[in-house]
């Protein structure tokens, strides 16, 4: 049942903002980096110059004030090609530790 408890949060923050205005998001699409390898047909990111990306001490700090998220998708370019990736899931699983095992 204790593995249930973020997936009913969940549900019950989308039934809920499909009722009324949500005080907070609980769902985050966060665009990493402009960086890309590939040449995809059906993506231009890779022709956007990368630029003012936040640093990872801002990420981390963004989380931290965000703390009622419940689902945070991780997009842009390719996000592996920041070198800092896994401190930065990291910070996201640090920040919103709803769903996150205890330690």
């Amino acid at each position: 049942m204790r593995r249930l408890r973020p997936y009913y949060a969940l549900a019950r923050k989308t039934v809920e903002a499909n009722v009324r205005r949500l005080d907070f998001p609980f769902k985050l699409t966060f665009c990493l980096t402009f960086w890309c390898n590939y040449r995809c047909e059906t993506c231009n990111i890779w022709k956007m110059k990368p630029r003012d990306e936040l640093r990872l001490d801002e990420i981390q700090r963004f989380f931290r004030q965000a703390p009622g998220l419940l689902w945070v998708d991780l997009t842009g370019g390719e996000v592996t090609l920041r070198k800092d990736f896994p401190a930065v899931c990291e910070a996201v699983l640090d920040g919103c530790p709803v769903g996150r095992p205890k330690k």
